[in-house]
């Protein structure tokens, strides 16, 4: 049977508080640091990722933005230096922009080409107006000439 003193019971109590510390502290050291270099590309990246035009115009792009910023992430867990990490995510980040941009081109080069072909029906059907108008003016010349 043991017998817990005062002072046995303070030394335990310091012991367990300093096993309690260096919990927490092993706890933290163990939680990933979240870089917002990282945060940032991975949502400029998932936006790219999201578009509708992604994959026929800035594929190229989306696939180089996901690699760069798995390779942030890796760098991030395996808690590599602070700007290697934020290199990778900065490439994965323009990548992104730039998909982003190529997406917004090929989206403007489509309304062109609707837009061109609305005008081209339209001038279509101007000069089918112009003929018409022509033939029927021929036509009158015609008959008041006979007459």
């Amino acid at each position: 049977m043991t017998i817990w003193t005062k002072e046995g019971l303070m030394i335990r109590m310091k012991q367990l508080g300093a096993v309690m510390a260096l919990a927490a502290l092993a706890a933290c050291a163990t939680t990933p640091t979240v870089s917002p270099e990282v945060n940032e590309a991975k949502a400029k990246v998932d936006a790219l990722g999201q578009q509708p035009l992604a994959a026929q115009a800035a594929n190229e792009d989306l696939v180089a933005a996901r690699s760069a910023l798995s390779q942030a992430q890796q760098a991030q867990t395996k808690r590599e230096d602070s700007e290697i990490v934020a290199h990778l995510a900065y490439l994965a980040s323009r990548r992104a922009d730039i998909g982003l941009e190529r997406v917004q081109e090929a989206g403007a080069r489509a309304r062109i080409e609707k837009a061109e072909a609305k005008r081209n029906a339209v001038v279509l059907e101007a000069r089918a107006a112009q003929t018409k108008s022509a033939q029927a003016e021929a036509q009158a010349s015609r008959e008041s000439a006979v007459q």
